[in-house]
C-alpha cells in the first residue's frame, strides 16, 4: 500500500470538497504544507544528510534552512 503525497492529497480534498469555503480550503493547503514537511524531514533522516553536507543539524533545521519561506 502506497501512501500519497501532501500534493495528491490536497488534489483529492479540491475534488471531493468542491463546496468547501474559502477558510476550509486555507486549512486543507496549510494541512498538505505541514504533511511535505514531515515527508522531507523524513527523507532527510533516512538519508542521514548531515554525513553527506559534512556538518551536524537536525531534520527541522533542514528543513526551515531550505523550505522554510514564511
Amino acid at each position: 500500500m502506497t501512501r500519497d503525497t501532501a500534493v495528491q492529497w490536497l488534489w483529492r480534498w479540491i475534488n471531493d470538497n468542491q463546496e468547501a469555503t474559502i477558510e476550509e480550503g486555507n486549512e486543507a493547503f496549510e494541512q498538505a504544507k505541514e504533511m511535505e514537511k514531515l515527508d522531507i524531514m523524513d527523507a532527510w533522516k533516512l538519508g542521514n544528510l548531515s554525513t553527506y553536507l559534512g556538518k551536524s543539524t537536525t531534520a527541522e533545521n533542514y528543513y526551515n534552512n531550505n523550505f522554510k519561506k514564511e
